[in-house]
């Protein structure tokens, strides 16, 4: 299955970010919480019509906004603190103007616990709020003419949502810092039962191995 010439990637980028950040500001019902460990609490919830679960992680990290956005546009940025992609590529830039910007990827994974690499095509959808917040979002395509489904045994996955949120906040000292919402939902295809992927979803939020990264970085760079 493919997408029609005339798909309008635009339209489902910015959907794909209502979507996304309905769920990032919903607090409470249906949300149960999974864990709260050193200043990082995570809910989860059953993703509407799936039988698969989303995680939303939230944390703090003590830099602000502007800092950390240098260190994690890019995979080889991301890399210390995120060994769960091994390779993302741009196929199109379909959108960027009103502080946002629309591209579709084409993205693979290592193996990340019990799931073995798998690849995606995702609409991502990238936007500076007007709070100062640095948002962007993920959702996925069944496939793209230059990308069919893998013929290679690699499966392809199917993300629902997912994505980050960088949100500016004062501090104690009144310093900025950020507050760091992750999100994902997907569905890796595949055999593996839905309890074991469920299970495994918490452990996959970033934001510890994240702030710790970023924070040795600042720290060194101030």
């Amino acid at each position: 299955m493919s997408v029609p010439s005339d798909f309008d990637y635009v339209k489902f980028g910015k959907d794909a970010f209502e979507e996304f950040m309905g769920y990032i500001t919903s607090e409470g019902d249906p949300w149960k919480l999974a864990k709260d460990e050193n200043n990082v609490t995570i809910h989860t919830m059953r993703f509407p019509g799936s039988k698969f679960d989303i995680a939303k992680g939230k944390g703090i990290i003590n830099l602000p906004v502007k800092s950390i956005l240098p260190l994690i546009k890019t995979l080889e940025q991301r890399k210390p603190w995120s060994s769960s992609i091994a390779s993302e590529v741009v196929l199109q830039e379909v959108y960027n103007q009103d502080n946002t910007v629309i591209t579709v990827e084409h993205i693979t994974s290592n193996k990340v616990a019990v799931v073995s690499p798998r690849d995606f095509i995702n609409v991502r959808c990238t936007r500076t709020l007007p709070d100062g917040s640095f948002a962007f979002c993920s959702k996925s395509l069944p496939a793209h003419p230059a990308h069919p489904p893998t013929a290679s045994g690699v499966v392809r996955g199917e993300a629902y949502t997912g994505g980050m949120v960088l949100r500016p906040l004062v501090g104690e000292d009144g310093r900025e810092i950020t507050e760091v919402v992750w999100m994902a939902a997907s569905d890796p295809k595949g055999w593996i039962p839905v309890a074991v992927i469920n299970s495994a979803l918490v452990s996959q939020v970033p934001i510890y191995a994240m702030r710790k990264h970023l924070e040795s970085i600042g720290s060194s760079s101030s």
